[in-house]
């Protein structure tokens, strides 16, 4: 049982902004359950055009496809910089691996 958590990158210092939470984990502890990087910390990477830089919405499809919509940009409120275009990512979870990498115009 994986929940997966898409974190904003509004303003500065948002490490990762697409995160999963295994929640097995979370029955065996009292503690806070700590979110991991999803797919990677790597593939979060601000001003890497092929990792995620911006979250703004998941969904799964009933083929255990998430289907993810990245703006491109960072920190829109506090210092706005777009290096990168919109794109639509669409994982497999049962394989985890990407199926799609498909960049959307800007205009």
């Amino acid at each position: 049982e994986i929940l997966y958590i898409s974190v904003p990158r509004w303003k500065s210092g948002v490490v990762s902004t697409l995160t999963s939470l295994d929640l097995r984990l979370t029955r065996q502890t009292s503690l806070s359950p700590q979110l991991s990087p999803f797919p990677s910390l790597a593939l979060n990477q601000i001003g890497d055009c092929q990792a995620l830089q911006n979250v703004d919405g998941i969904e799964i499809d009933p083929s255990g496809r998430l289907w993810v919509a990245d703006s491109g940009q960072t920190a829109p409120f506090s210092n706005p910089d777009r290096k990168c275009p919109p794109k639509l990512i669409v994982w497999d979870l049962n394989t985890n691996q990407e199926l799609v990498h498909h960049l959307l115009p800007t205009s």
